[in-house]
């Protein structure tokens, strides 16, 4: 049996009121730049934080090893989402669904993520996928 993701979530947000073409191609638009920009900042501050706070948490929290554990998972799903990000790019930039369905895994790991730490930008992961899934048919 296979589980069709994508799917379900275009199930969910089909039945919101369509954006209009302006604001589709709007974010078309920007989609590349964004995900360019925010995946290489999103990748920098993952890979610094994953070698930065274990040790001071270790050091300060005197063995606080399950709060440390939380804090390399948070970081290494960072890396991931921020390298999916950048591979999305080129896909991105020439209307590739592969770009577009790289984007919508980056949100996916958002959201797991954002679950791990229980974290309010979970919101504003869940929002940001009805943009995505609006211009899913402009990308081939």
């Amino acid at each position: 049996m296979k589980l069709d993701i994508i799917g379900l979530f275009e199930k969910f947000y089909l039945k919101f009121p369509p954006l209009g073409d302006e604001i589709k191609e709007f974010i078309v638009k920007i989609l590349p730049v964004f995900s360019l920009i925010f995946g290489v900042l999103i990748t920098f501050g993952g890979v610094v934080d994953f070698l930065g706070t274990p040790i001071f948490s270790a050091i300060s929290l005197g063995g606080g090893i399950e709060l440390v554990r939380q804090l390399l998972l948070v970081d290494v799903l960072a890396i991931i989402l921020g390298v999916l990000m950048i591979f999305a790019f080129p896909g991105l930039r020439h209307h590739k669904q592969r770009g577009w369905r790289l984007l919508f895994w980056s949100q996916i790991v958002w959201i797991i993520s954002s679950l791990v730490t229980v974290s309010p930008s979970l919101l504003i992961a869940i929002v940001l996928f009805y943009p995505l899934i609006q211009v899913k048919k402009w990308y081939n």
